[in-house]
């Protein structure tokens, strides 16, 4: 849930770099407001609860090669977009990677949402590229592509507190 919260903002700052003037304070308040929403009551309820037990090692090992593969894949993808000129692609390309890195998560972790997750992002991804092939401004594409990113994140992430808090 932590994680979640922390990439929801990254992803909510990115997403609202677009925005200009008093806005963009409004943004940034808004943004660690969501964050701060999401991280004191996971505090709280891991504080109020017993510990979740630690994953065996066999699934902590295919977690790390899931994100050793993610961020080379991140990696290649700014390369490449770099390389061809098409920078603006670059969040677009990386919330499908993403979106696609929660799927083998839900199964490994059991987390069933993180398809709903995996889903969310795949679509900002799929909607911020349909906007990007048909001209749109590359400031649009990234909010497009970002913004939702991080709300399916927090959302996310609420979604498991309750579910935890629901189970005690």
């Amino acid at each position: 849930m932590i994680t979640l919260a922390v990439f929801g903002l990254a992803w909510w700052m990115v997403g609202t770099s677009v925005v200009t003037g008093p806005l963009a304070t409004v943004a940034v308040v808004l943004g660690l407001a969501a964050t701060v929403g999401v991280l004191l009551p996971a505090r709280r309820t891991m504080a109020h609860g017993a510990p979740p037990s630690p994953p065996d090692a066999g699934v902590m090992r295919r977690f790390g090669w899931i994100n050793i593969a993610q961020g080379a894949a991140i990696a290649a993808t700014v390369a490449v977009c770099v390389a061809c000129g098409v920078p603006s692609w670059i969040p677009v390309l990386v919330v499908f990677i993403v979106g696609a890195h929660f799927l083998p998560l839900a199964t490994l972790f059991q987390q069933p949402e993180y398809r709903v997750t995996a889903a969310l992002l795949i679509a900002a991804g799929g909607i911020a590229g349909v906007v990007g092939a048909a001209g749109g401004p590359p400031t649009v594409v990234r909010a497009i592509a970002c913004i939702p990113t991080a709300l399916a994140l927090w959302g996310s992430a609420v979604w498991l507190l309750s579910r935890r808090t629901n189970a005690r």
